[in-house]
This record gives structure tokens, C-alpha cells and sequence, in this order.
């Protein structure tokens, strides 16, 4: 598993490809985090992988949360 507090997509989806690019046993695991709001990962550029697999939660002072990313790896 991977986890940052940043919203840059270099360090996220940049990083979780370059994993992904070094590590050929190890995939995705598809999972869903459905109490927090957020988005899955971004979509404007073709990182190599499926971005559903991977989640963004957004700052939100009503919700009282920070931000954060989370790609959850599988090793083969």
C-alpha cells in the first residue's frame, strides 16, 4: 500500500506507475473506500494502469478531513 497527504499527481498516480513500470509481480488490487468523499484517480493522462484502482480524497472542512491518496499493491 501506498498512502501520501499530497494532490500532485506526481506524487501519486506518477509514482504508483513507475512502481508498477519497476515491479512486474506486483498489480493493483481493486477495493472501494465508500464512507469519504473523493474520486479515483486522475484521468488526463495515460499512466499505464486502470486509475479506478487507486483513490483521492479531496481537503473538505465540512468533512474535517485532509487529503490523501491511496493505491492498494498485490503481489503476484
Amino acid at each position: 500500500m501506498t498512502t501520501t497527504c499530497a494532490l500532485l499527481p506526481t506524487e501519486n498516480e506518477w509514482v504508483v506507475s513507475e512502481i508498477l513500470k519497476d515491479n512486474q509481480n506486483i498489480t493493483l488490487s481493486s477495493w472501494r473506500l465508500t464512507e469519504l468523499p473523493g474520486q479515483q484517480g486522475i484521468t488526463s493522462v495515460n499512466l499505464g494502469f486502470d486509475v479506478s484502482k487507486v483513490r483521492r480524497v479531496l481537503p473538505s472542512l465540512k468533512e474535517n478531513l485532509d487529503p490523501m491518496f491511496v493505491a492498494v499493491f498485490e503481489k503476484q
